[in-house]
Order: structure tokens, then sequence, then C-alpha cells
């Protein structure tokens, strides 16, 4: 979206008062005056009504026709590369319900388990993003490095809940785990599919 597009920049929420935040706002839109016509805190109230009247579906026409859309907040991705750097499966702002997949190798000769870590974030190292949780592939038939293929699946349903899946291409070996945005250790859920 270009800048030029934007009519309103309206700001939400406590942060939203620190006169910093509303300069570097001003500028990255070119000096346009910030809508101040509107309570910060009764816009997310209001934001919050607006989306629970459209998901048990009250309310008049207009507010039937508004679209809300839930998207990631910040990119997900697997642990690869001996350097530790993260490769994104699923990108910041991608619209949910998401699903999307990815295929990595081994990295070593013979190797005979291969470790899933998920992180959440932006940096291209693990280093500096979250970690979520991993799982193991294990009994991996020997073969050299980079000839076995796993199929990665990150899907993320309408309730936020993420399921990441790796099957072996070879052997169909499945395993998971599945994380619950309700779940506010992240520490996740293993299961074997």
């Amino acid at each position: 979206m270009d800048i030029s597009s934007v009519h309103d920049v309206v700001l939400v929420g406590g942060s939203s008062r620190i006169p910093t935040e509303q300069q570097l706002l001003q500028n990255i839109f070119k000096g346009k005056e910030l809508c101040r016509g509107i309570n910060s805190d009764e816009a997310v109230a209001y934001g919050a009504a607006v989306q629970a009247a459209i998901l048990c579906g009250k309310g008049n026409e207009k507010l039937q026709d508004l679209i809300l859309l839930d998207v990631t907040p910040l990119s997900l991705g697997v642990e690869t590369g001996p350097e530790r750097d993260m490769t994104v499966v699923i990108p910041r702002n991608s619209k949910m319900p998401v699903k999307k997949n990815h295929t990595v190798t081994t990295r070593h000769d013979n190797q005979d388990v291969v470790r899933l870590a998920i992180y959440e974030g932006e940096s291209t190292t693990t280093l500096n993003n979250y970690y979520f949780g991993d799982f193991r592939l294990k009994d991996i038939p020997p073969a050299p490095r980079g000839v076995p293929k796993f199929n990665i699946c990150f899907e993320i349903d309408a309730n936020g809940i993420l399921n990441v899946s790796a099957e072996d291409m070879l052997t169909g070996q499945k395993k998971g785990i599945t994380f619950s945005s309700n779940d506010t250790t992240y520490e996740g859920i293993e299961r074997i599919m």
C-alpha cells in the first residue's frame, strides 16, 4: 500500500500517547496530521465490539459488509543451516487461516534424526527470534546429506492455533506439534500423526 492512499492515521492504545511515537508516525506519513478526534482507548473497544458483532451475526447491513482480517503479527519459520538461520514458512501479515509448505533436507551424511525447531520473528537468525518448540523425525534411512527430503507444513486455523507437521518424503513418517493461542507458555502439545 502506498502512503498516499492512506486517508487518516488513527492511533489506538496506550502507546499512542507517546509524543515521540506520534512524531515518528507523522514523519512516516509525510507530515499528515494524526486523527485526534477519536479516543484511542474507545477505538480499541469499538473495534472489538464490531468484530464480536460480525462473528455472531448481529448488527445492521453496514456492519455485515465490513470485513475484518486476522493476520499473523510476525513471521513463522523453522531453523535451518549450520548458522542457525531461520527459514520463513509463513511471512508476517499473512491472512489467517493460512497453510504453507516448505521442503528441508539433512545437514550431515547418514543423519538418522532431524530436529525441527519452530520460531517466530523477523530476524534472519533464530538467535534473535522467539522459540516456540521443536520435534524430531527419527529413524531416517542412511543417505548422503541433502538427499533425504522433508515436507514441513505450517497451518494456522481460524482460531489462531498453529499446527506444524513434517513428513519424510521417502518413508512417509509424519510427526508434528500444535501451539494453541491460549497456551501462554508456548510449550506446545506434541502429538504423533
